[in-house]
């Protein structure tokens, strides 16, 4: 089979300004994921394949490889689930995640579009002020949350 045809061959996919090269496998489970998550139930293979527009064999395949890999459980009648093993790797995910370096350029653009409209104090569950970013804000005024 030529190497365009098979699931491991690379194609160019346009995201944003750069191309990035992406596996079609890769493509399509994690569509399975998000499927998954995007409603709490579980689903027969021929359901997914259907929802999807897969065919039964990659549908077949991919779900079996995801619950032999611990990502999927399959109920007693057939339907396949979400396992506890992707809240546990999502968990682990999100501790790495830099909150700083995701909000601060948010931050920035916020303070620059409501300059005198931001606040700061201390949230409303507690007497503690929470700073996750400081920024000059034109004003002796900064952000704090």
């Amino acid at each position: 089979m030529p190497e365009s045809q098979t699931d491991t061959a690379r194609k160019p996919v346009t995201t944003g300004l750069r191309t990035k090269y992406a596996v079609p496998s890769v493509e399509k489970a994690f569509a399975v994921i998000e499927m998954f998550a995007s409603h709490n139930r579980g689903y027969t293979l021929s359901e997914v394949s259907r929802i999807l527009k897969l065919p039964i064999s990659t549908t077949s395949s991919l779900l079996y490889t995801m619950q032999n890999c611990g990502y999927l459980q399959r109920g007693d009648k057939g339907q396949f689930y979400l396992s506890m093993k992707i809240v546990i790797q999502a968990y682990r995910a999100a501790s790495q995640l830099r909150p700083r370096e995701i909000a601060e350029p948010e931050l920035v653009k916020l303070t620059a579009a409501t300059p005198g409209c931001v606040t700061s104090g201390a949230p409303a569950s507690g007497p503690i002020p929470v700073t996750i970013f400081r920024t000059p804000a034109g004003k002796p005024d900064s952000i704090k949350i």
